[in-house]
């Protein structure tokens, strides 16, 4: 799925008559736990649903709804997920994380 992602083709329909292909305004969460990459797509309209901002903190960040004896035994990077609103943005985060994972490997190794 990864793959997918990186090639604009997930949330994608396309018309197996015609060949028209648009997007799915669904929302995707992105979980790479190998290099610790979380983050959320929302489609844009999702800032215009009644009750879209209930789920984030002051300082943007989503709420998880996990008892907070259950917090303390997750990982830091998944109470800390990044948020985006287009697909393009989404795909340009997941390569500078994987990238970066990649640059600080070679930098400890060294």
């Amino acid at each position: 799925m990864r793959e997918k992602l990186l090639e604009g083709k997930i949330n994608i329909f396309e018309c197996p008559k015609c060949g028209t292909s648009s997007m799915i305004p669904a929302s995707l969460l992105y979980h790479d736990p190998d290099r610790k990459i979380i983050a959320q797509y929302y489609p844009p309209d999702s800032l215009k649903e009644e009750n879209f901002f209930s789920q984030f903190d002051p300082e943007g960040r989503i709420t998880i709804p996990i008892a907070e004896n259950q917090r303390k035994n997750l990982p830091e990077y998944l109470t800390n997920i990044h948020v985006v609103f287009t697909m393009q943005e989404l795909i340009f985060y997941v390569r500078f994380r994987e990238e970066l994972f990649v640059e600080l490997s070679t930098r400890k190794r060294n």
